[in-house]
């Protein structure tokens, strides 16, 4: 398939093969998502975790007849690859078991849902213009080789927007038990204080009526 102005397309061409999104899963819950994907195709899903406390949750794809294909426990991150050989209805679950009932922000990305092949002079949902002409020339080559750069360093911006907002959210965190540690210290010292002069001042009192 050739495409009409590649490199002005080619940014167009970037986001229908890559989508991010992001979700929160709510403890000891589980979210779901499914594609349609036919005979031959691959699909990559990475994702990330974010939120506080423990940084994972419990990862799973199903195939279309019930297969558990992908299962990863207890992960911060990971990625999968399938390549399909059943077409179908493909799930896939992010699940949060953590104890502490905390809730956990994922986001994900998937790779590798390429559009249909498109006919002459139709117009896709994003209004650019294809055109079919046999064999991919070295300059689409190329720029098939720039897209895929494009698509690492999408998902690194995105891996490193959500490392930042853990690292953030632990900061956060921190910071707050560290402040009401300051106030109950300070509680308890004003307390002592408090209880250091009380108890001389009855001591004395005490001396002179003696």
């Amino acid at each position: 398939m050739k495409i009409v102005y590649p490199a002005l397309l080619c940014g167009l061409y970037l986001a229908d093969l890559i989508a991010g999104y992001s979700i929160y899963v709510q403890p000891r819950s589980a979210e779901c998502f499914f594609e349609e994907l036919k005979k031959d195709e691959k699909i990559t899903v990475s994702y990330e975790v974010g939120g506080a406390g423990h940084y994972a949750v419990d990862f799973k794809m199903v195939d279309p007849q019930g297969r558990v294909i992908q299962n990863l426990r207890d992960r911060p991150s990971g990625q999968v690859t399938v390549e399909v050989a059943i077409p179908g209805k493909f799930t896939y679950c992010f699940q949060n078991e953590d104890s502490n009932m905390v809730e956990k922000t994922v986001l994900w990305n998937i790779h590798g849902l390429e559009r249909d092949s498109a006919t002459p002079e139709k117009e896709n949902e994003e209004g650019t213009w294809w055109v079919v002409s046999g064999e991919m020339n070295p300059i689409e080559i190329e720029i098939a080789k720039l897209a895929e750069g494009i698509y690492q360093i999408k998902d690194q911006q995105e891996y490193m927007v959500t490392r930042e907002e853990s690292h953030r959210n632990t900061a956060e965190s921190t910071n707050s038990r560290v402040k009401w540690w300051y106030v109950f210290q300070s509680g308890v010292l004003v307390g002592m204080c408090a209880f250091q002069i009380y108890y001389l001042k009855h001591f004395f009192e005490s001396k002179r009526t003696v």
